[in-house]
């Protein structure tokens, strides 16, 4: 299923996020992936590990609010989808 980033192209700058909770100071995802290509570009700066987490659960909240669908659902599918060789990022472009 193609999701509405995926037809427009996708191209994704999500959150810099302040968490009151003191859970995340500051977090920044981005995505982008060309029309017709299969790699994928990403980055993640964040202030520590527990926030790129949290910026990543997040996103997969998000997705899954857009969707219509259970997170639980989103992370299972996630998992397999990770497996699937077909997925490659920028930086293996040039790897058989």
């Amino acid at each position: 299923m193609e999701s509405p980033a995926e037809k427009k192209g996708t191209s994704w700058k999500t959150m810099n996020t302040k968490d009151t909770g003191g859970l995340c100071d500051d977090v920044t995802i981005s995505l982008r992936k060309e029309p017709g290509s299969e790699c994928f570009s990403r980055k993640i700066e964040a202030s520590s590990a527990s926030a790129a987490l949290t910026g990543l659960a997040v996103l997969i909240r998000e997705y899954a609010k857009l969707t219509g669908v259970p997170v639980l659902r989103v992370l299972a599918v996630l998992a397999a989808s990770m497996t699937a060789p077909g997925i490659r990022e920028e930086s293996e472009k040039g790897d058989g």
